[in-house]
């Protein structure tokens, strides 16, 4: 199964994304702050940039495995092999506050640091993946930045 976020919107606090399943449309994304990072930057350079809990994870493609979280007591998806990032997850969210370098799914409809219907939205994610599971398919996630405006550094 391939994934991708396409990073469309940076706000003051948090990046808006359109998420595609197999190329298809799926739901919005909010992550945090979209600082340029990359996943041919080296750690200590992602580090250099990185502010903890507010960076939104690299730009690449890594794979998604479903998984155990101690954090959140149940088996979730867990983006892996983030250099300078450990426990990334796709969750329920509504505002930066709940992402912590994570990214939540559900609607973005204009609202600034916002997004709805993230319950109702992760929950039919989480059938996708447990279908794709129960065939053993592969799943992986590519993650793009386009954005009209030049990238800036936030502090």
């Amino acid at each position: 199964m391939e994934l991708e976020v396409k990073r469309k919107l940076r706000q003051a606090k948090d990046t808006i994304g359109d998420y595609f399943i197999n190329g298809n449309w799926f739901s919005n994304t909010l992550e945090d702050f979209d600082r340029g990072l990359t996943d041919d930057m080296t750690v200590d350079q992602i580090m250099a940039i990185k502010v903890p809990n507010e960076t939104a994870i690299p730009t690449g493609r890594y794979e998604l495995i479903m998984d155990y979280s101690d954090r959140f007591g149940c088996i979730m998806p867990h983006i892996t092999n983030v250099k300078g990032f450990v426990g990334i997850r796709q969750h329920v969210g509504n505002t930066d506050k709940d992402v912590e370098g994570c990214q939540a799914v559900g609607i973005y409809n204009g609202q600034e640091d916002f997004i709805s219907d993230s319950q109702t939205t992760f929950d039919m994610l989480m059938d996708i993946f447990g279908r794709a599971v129960q065939r053993q398919e592969r799943i992986f996630i590519t993650i793009t930045s386009n954005y009209s405006e030049p990238l800036f550094q936030h502090s």
